[in-house]
């Protein structure tokens, strides 16, 4: 039998970010974050990607325990592609790894 382990890990940080001349908080539209790297988009359309940097240096801390821990069992699927049995990675995976590379 298999199953499926999840985990959810939380940790906060904080960065001060130096927004361009003339830009305020209430002219950002959204932030996002991707491997510690900021980007920011403006109302008006401007983008400045990768704009800021968080630095985790020692995030591997926060890793030693999830917040939480889930499991659950996992049935077999059949490949839609190749249709060999295979166990699902993913909830909406509808072929096996091999499959899905092509």
């Amino acid at each position: 039998m298999r199953i499926r382990v999840d985990t959810r890990y939380e940790f906060w940080g904080y960065t001060e970010v130096e927004l361009p001349e003339g830009k305020t908080s209430d002219d950002i539209k959204e932030m996002y974050m991707k491997l510690c790297h900021g980007s920011i988009e403006f109302k008006d359309g401007t983008t400045l990607e990768r704009y800021f940097y968080e630095n985790h240096d020692n995030v591997h801390e926060y890793l030693i325990r999830p917040e939480e821990l889930t499991f659950e069992e996992v049935e077999w699927e059949k490949c839609e592609k190749c249709e060999e049995k295979y166990y699902p990675q993913f909830i909406n995976q509808t072929m096996c790894d091999d499959c899905e590379i092509e």
